[in-house]
C-alpha cells in the first residue's frame, strides 16, 4: 500500500514522483510498462535519435488510415512513437527543449483553466531548469534538476538562420524572450548526453529517498479501480501474474496522450454510449475523454542538395575523432540528434477562433549528409511509402560521378492546427492497442495555412547560397502552382511526434478534469501529462510535460498539505 500511485514514467510522471516523495513519510510508487532506460547507448548517446523507434523502447502505435492526408505512408497510417521505458518519451524523443509561447498558457487560462496563465506557470519552468544557454534576460532557471545546453550547429543550419535573418526575421530565442524567429535548439543534454526524466527526476531520487519511492518497471496497468466513485488503486500485470496495488490517497495517470485516455476508458470514466458498446461498466460518463486529440504535422516538400563531394580518407577520419572526441570529452557531431538542430517560427495571417493568428514553424533537417544514410532513418521514421519520394530524394545520394550529396529539406510544421481527432477503444482487452484518429487536415483551414507556411519555407531556402533545389512529391504540376502545394501537403503529411489535449482541462462539458488535474465526477483520481492541455502549444511539447509535473506535484502538496 502506497500513498501515492503515478502510473507512466514518462516525462510529467517522473517529475511528479519525484517531487511527491520529497515529502516526510509518504510513500510513492511509479508503475512503469516498459523496461529500465541505462545501460543504453541509443537513449543516451543524441545521435543515435530514431534508433529506438520500432523497437522494445517504443510502444509502436500507429493511427487509423488517414482520409485526407498521409497519402505518401503505408496505407496512410502514420506511426507514433512513444516511449515504453523509463523516462518515457523523453527517452526517445528529439531531445528538443522549448516552453511554449506565453500566448498558449494565456489562452489555456481564458478557456478556464484558472491557474495556469503564463506568469503562473513560469516559476514552474524556472524550477525545473538548470540551463546552459546564454541568457542575457535571464529569463531561464539555473538550479533545476534538467539540464539544457544548445547543440553545435549541424552542416547547414546555421545557413539557413542567417537567411532567416537575411529576409528580416529576428534571429529567436523562444526559451529567452524572443519566440518568433529563427533559432537553434536548445536540447535536454548534460555533458554530451541525453538527459531523461528518468536521469534528471527518478534516478537521483531513488539514490536519495528509496524508501519514500519505488519504481517497478515492466508492469503494465490494466485499469484503475474503483470502490463506488473513489479510486483505490489499480491492477497491472507483471511476468504474467495480475496483481493489484492500494493508494491511500491518490491514483495518478501520467501514461500519455494515447494511453491515458485508453486507461480511462478501460476503467468506465468516457463517454458512456462508447463504453456500453464494449459492455464497460461507467463509472463516470465523461464525453472528453480521448476527445480533442491534436498533434503538430509536417509536410516535407522542397529538398536541397548541397557540395556534392567524393569521401576521401580524410573524411572517415574525422567520422573516427568525432567519435573520439565523443567518448573522451562529450563533444563531436554525435553530441547532436543528427537530424535538426535549426527551426524558425512565423505567425501565419490567418486567424484561429479564440486563438488569433496561426503559427507555423519551419524545421530544418538534415536528411541524408555524405553517404545517404539518413534515408533509411527518414522512411524508418514516417513509414515512408511513395515510391516517387524514395527513388528521387534518396536514391540519388550517388550521382552519375560517384560523386557523394548532402540533402536537406525545409519542413513546415502547422503549430496551431483547426483539425483534432481522438482516442478509442477498440476493445475492452488492456492489451489491445486503442485506434488512435488524429482526422489530420480534415479541417480545410489546415490546408491553407500549410500552403502558405510552405510558401515561407521556399522565401527561406532560396535564401540558402550554393544549393540545388529539387521537387519530390506524387503531384505532376509546377511546383509555383498553389494547387500543386494543396495536393503536396496532403501527400507528404506526417506527425511530428506531439500528440496532446485528450483529457483536457477547463469547465465546460468537454473537460476531463479541472484546474488543479482532478478528474470529474470521481474522488482520488488525477491526471498529469500532455493529455490535459486545453490546446496544444505552438512549439516542442517536451518543455510543456515537464512543467505540468512540476505544477500538477507543487498541487497535490498543497491539497494534502504535504
Amino acid at each position: 500500500e502506497y500513498d501515492f500511485i503515478v502510473v507512466g514514467a514518462g516525462t510529467s510522471g517522473c517529475v511528479v514522483a519525484s517531487r511527491l516523495s520529497e515529502a516526510n513519510n509518504t510513500r510513492v510508487l511509479v508503475l512503469e510498462a516498459g523496461d529500465e532506460d541505462v545501460p543504453n547507448a541509443v537513449i543516451s548517446v543524441p545521435g543515435m535519435y530514431g534508433q529506438a523507434f520500432n523497437t522494445k523502447l517504443d510502444w509502436g502505435f500507429e493511427t487509423i488510415p488517414q482520409k485526407q492526408a498521409c497519402k505518401s505512408l503505408y496505407n496512410q497510417k502514420s506511426r507514433w512513437p512513444r516511449g515504453k521505458v523509463l523516462g518515457g518519451s523523453s527517452s526517445i524523443n528529439a531531445l528538443i527543449y522549448t516552453r511554449g509561447s506565453p500566448r498558449d498558457f494565456d489562452l489555456w487560462s481564458q478557456m478556464g483553466a484558472t491557474g495556469w496563465n503564463y506568469s503562473e506557470i513560469l516559476p514552474f519552468y524556472k524550477k525545473l531548469e538548470s540551463s546552459g544557454a546564454r541568457d542575457p534576460l535571464k529569463m531561464r532557471g539555473n538550479d533545476g534538476p534538467l539540464r539544457t545546453t544548445m547543440f553545435r550547429e549541424l552542416e547547414k543550419s546555421e545557413d539557413f538562420v542567417n537567411a532567416g535573418l537575411e529576409l528580416g526575421y529576428k534571429k529567436g530565442d523562444c526559451n529567452g524572450g524572443q519566440f518568433e524567429g529563427f533559432h537553434f535548439v536548445e536540447a535536454t543534454m548534460r555533458n554530451g548526453a541525453r538527459e531523461t526524466a528518468s536521469t534528471a527526476y527518478i534516478r537521483p531520487a531513488v539514490r536519495e529517498r528509496p524508501n519514500q519511492l519505488h519504481v517497478v518497471v515492466n508492469a503494465q496497468v490494466e485499469k484503475v479501480v474503483f470502490e463506488g466513485k473513489t479510486a483505490v488503486g489499480v491492477t497491472f500485470i507483471k511476468n504474467g501474474i495480475r496483481s493489484f496495488v492500494r493508494a491511500r490517497k491518490e491514483v495518478i495517470l501520467s501514461a500519455g496522450a494515447v494511453s491515458t485516455p485508453h486507461l480511462l476508458m478501460l476503467s468506465g470514466i468516457g463517454d458512456k454510449r462508447h463504453l456500453s458498446s464494449l459492455n464497460i461498466t461507467t463509472i463516470a460518463d465523461i464525453p472528453g475523454v480521448g476527445a480533442n486529440l491534436q498533434d503538430h504535422f509536417l509536410t516535407f516538400g522542397h529538398f536541397i542538395d548541397v557540395e556534392a563531394k567524393v569521401r576521401s580518407l580524410y573524411d572517415f577520419l574525422l567520422e573516427f575523432v568525432s567519435i573520439f572526441s565523443y567518448i573522451w570529452s562529450g563533444t563531436g557531431k554525435i553530441a547532436n540528434n543528427m537530424v535538426c538542430n535549426a527551426f524558425a517560427l512565423f505567425t501565419l495571417t490567418i486567424s484561429f477562433p479564440q486563438r488569433g493568428n496561426t503559427r507555423c514553424g519551419t524545421t530544418f533537417i538534415s536528411l541524408i549528409q555524405n553517404d545517404g544514410t539518413k534515408s533509411s532513418r527518414l522512411h524508418h521514421f514516417f513509414n515512408l511509402v511513395n515510391p516517387q519520394f524514395r527513388s528521387t530524394a534518396f536514391n540519388q545520394a550517388k550521382n552519375t560521378k560517384q560523386e557523394l550529396l548532402s540533402t536537406f529539406s525545409i519542413a513546415p510544421c502547422l503549430m496551431t492546427p483547426h483539425s483534432s481527432g481522438s482516442i478509442r477503444l477498440k476493445s475492452s482487452d488492456p492489451l489491445e492497442m486503442p485506434l488512435i484518429d488524429p482526422n489530420y487536415l480534415s479541417d480545410p483551414k489546415d490546408v491553407e495555412l500549410m500552403v502558405q507556411g510552405i510558401g515561407l519555407t521556399k522565401n527561406a531556402y532560396l535564401n540558402l547560397t550554393k544549393c540545388d533545389t529539387k521537387k519530390i512529391n506524387n503531384c505532376t504540376q509546377r511546383l509555383d502552382w498553389e494547387d500543386l502545394y494543396k495536393c503536396l501537403v496532403r501527400m507528404e503529411t506526417m506527425t511530428s511526434y506531439h500528440p496532446c489535449c485528450t483529457a483536457k482541462m477547463g469547465k465546460d462539458k468537454m473537460a476531463v478534469v479541472d484546474p488543479r488535474l482532478r478528474v470529474y465526477n470521481v474522488q482520488g483520481l488525477r491526471i498529469a501529462d500532455a493529455s490535459i492541455m486545453p490546446v496544444i502549444t505552438s512549439a516542442n511539447t517536451q518543455g510543456p510535460c515537464y512543467m505540468i509535473g512540476e505544477k500538477a506535484a507543487h498541487m497535490i502538496k498543497q491539497d494534502w498539505d504535504l
